[in-house]
C-alpha cells in the first residue's frame, strides 16, 4: 500500500497582543492583524484580567488563527507576553499592543527583510497618534533622535533613548537564550529583553518605514512619569544583576550610568512636585548636568 507523509507548513509569525480593559481599540487593533498579506501567521491574545468587554469582543471573532488566553488576575505586561511566547509556534514573534495598529503589509515586510539580512531583531519606526485622533507630523524615531536610514542598533543608542518600539524577534534566538521579559514591573518590561538580546549578541536592526501606528493616550501605561521612572530603575537593578552583564564592564557602566541619571530624574520629579523652595533650588546644579549630557550624546 502507498503511504505519504504530509509535512505541516511552519507557521512563519506568531502575533502576539496582551490586553487589559481594551474594548475602546482592540477592534482595530485586531482588524489590521487579520487583514496582513501574510497569511501564514497565528494571533496569541492573553487578556490581563480584563474588567470590561474586551474578551467579549474578541469571542465574536471566528478566524480559527486567533488564540484567546483569559488570565483571572491583572498580572502586568511581563508575565502575559511571557505566557505568549510559550504558546507561540511561530518562526517569529511580532509584538503589538492592543490600543494599537498596524499597517497590512507590516508582518509580511518585515520578516522579508529579517530573513534576507539575517537579522534577529527589527524594529519598524512608528507613526504617533494622539488622543485626540491627530496624527503627530515628527515619526518615533525622528522625535527620538534616533538614525533615519535603516541600520543596525547598539546598546548605547538603545539605552540613550528607551524607545516604545515593537520589534519582531526570531523565537528560536528567545529560546536559545532563555530570554524573557521581566516580570516585576509595569513599565520597562520590554527594554529588560531588548539588552539582553544585545548580550547574547543578537543582530538588531532598524527599518525606516513606519508599520506601525503608536497611541498616546492618558490611560497608557508609560503615560505616569513617576511610575515609569521608578519601574525603570528596577528594570536597571535587574540587568546589573544578571550574571552575563555583570561580567562585562562595558555594559555595565551603560547600564549603571543610565540607572544614576534615571534616579536624579525621578528626585527632581518628585522634589519639584512636593519639594520646598530650598529643595529645588540645590536641584538646579543637577539639572543643568542632565541637559549637557544629553546635548554632548547626541
Amino acid at each position: 500500500m502507498l503511504q505519504c507523509t504530509i509535512y505541516m507548513q511552519p507557521i512563519r509569525a506568531s502575533v502576539i497582543i496582551p490586553t487589559y480593559n481594551s474594548a475602546h481599540f482592540i477592534q482595530k487593533c485586531l482588524d489590521s492583524v487579520l487583514t496582513q498579506t501574510e497569511k501564514n501567521i497565528e494571533i496569541i491574545i492573553v487578556d490581563d484580567g480584563s474588567t470590561d468587554t474586551t474578551c467579549s469582543i474578541i469571542q465574536t471573532y471566528t478566524d480559527p488563527r486567533i488564540h484567546l488566553l483569559v488570565q483571572k488576575t491583572n498580572t502586568g505586561p511581563g508575565t502575559v507576553r511571557n505566557i505568549a511566547i510559550t504558546y507561540a509556534r511561530g518562526i517569529w514573534l511580532v509584538f503589538l499592543d492592543s490600543d494599537d495598529w498596524i499597517e497590512k503589509e507590516r508582518v509580511a515586510l518585515l520578516c522579508d527583510y529579517a530573513e534576507f539580512y539575517s537579522i534577529d531583531v527589527l524594529f519598524d519606526d512608528c507613526f504617533l497618534l494622539y488622543s485626540n485622533g491627530v496624527r503627530a507630523t515628527k515619526r518615533l524615531f525622528k522625535t527620538l533622535g534616533l538614525p533615519t536610514t535603516n541600520t543596525t542598533m547598539d546598546v548605547a543608542t538603545h539605552l540613550r533613548f528607551t524607545p516604545s518600539i515593537h520589534p519582531i524577534m526570531r523565537a528560536d534566538f528567545l529560546r536559545t537564550h532563555a530570554i524573557t521579559f521581566l516580570e516585576n514591573v509595569h513599565r520597562g518590561e520590554d527594554l529588560y529583553m531588548w539588552i539582553l538580546c544585545y548580550v547574547y549578541d543578537a543582530k538588531m536592526c532598524t527599518y525606516l518605514t513606519p508599520l506601525y501606528t503608536y497611541r498616546i493616550h492618558d490611560k497608557s501605561l508609560t503615560h505616569n512619569r513617576l511610575n515609569t521612572a521608578r519601574d525603570m530603575i528596577q528594570v536597571y537593578v535587574e540587568l546589573l544583576a544578571h550574571p552575563k552583564i555583570q561580567n562585562n564592564l562595558h555594559f555595565t557602566k551603560l547600564i549603571l550610568a543610565k540607572k544614576e541619571e534615571t534616579e536624579i530624574k525621578l528626585r527632581i520629579r518628585t522634589v519639584y512636585g512636593t519639594g520646598t523652595v530650598l529643595e529645588k533650588i540645590h536641584l538646579l546644579p543637577r539639572i543643568f548636568l542632565i541637559y549637557i549630557k544629553k546635548i554632548f550624546s547626541r
